[in-house]
């Protein structure tokens, strides 16, 4: 608002002063809104210039992280796969087979002592024959590698 001048003063005064306030408000008007833009400009560049560098920094974060876990996965998934436990297990199963042949053979020995006497022996023989066979012949052989395990736990 413009300062109210009594009519009693010098109108030059009266017009200096108006003109005075006149380019001062205005003048404060155009810097004011200078520094105004300037200044939202200046902050929108600083604003500008930290998003990009936290969208810089945001997206090689991403980029490394997913790498790390890249190279983690396979590295692990690598290490399990060669370092993996592996048992044999060797079954012999050993068959034993015994035959036992009993053979008796009987034997008639009749002797005349005299004319009226017959003595007769009777003699037996028994013959055993053992026969043994030996068989060896399953031999299983499991061989049990270990899960692989990877970080993802598939």
């Amino acid at each position: 608002m413009f300062l109210l001048i009594p009519k009693s003063c010098c109108c030059c005064y009266h017009c200096v002063y108006f003109y005075f306030y006149f380019f001062f408000y205005f003048y404060f008007y155009f810097y004011f809104y200078y520094f105004y833009y300037y200044f939202y400009y200046y902050n929108y560049c600083y604003c500008s210039y930290f998003y990009f560098y936290y969208y810089y920094y945001y997206y090689y974060y991403y980029y490394y992280y997913y790498y790390y876990y890249y190279y983690y996965y396979y590295y692990y998934y690598y290490y399990y796969s060669t370092t993996t436990t592996t048992t044999t297990t060797t079954s012999t199963t050993t068959t034993t087979t015994t035959t036992t042949t009993t053979t008796t053979t009987t034997t008639a020995t009749t002797t005349i002592i005299t004319s009226t006497t017959t003595t007769t022996t009777i003699t037996t023989t028994s013959t055993t024959t053992t026969s043994t066979t030996t068989t060896t012949t399953t031999t299983t052989t499991a061989t049990t590698r270990g899960t692989d395990i990877s970080p993802l736990g598939h």
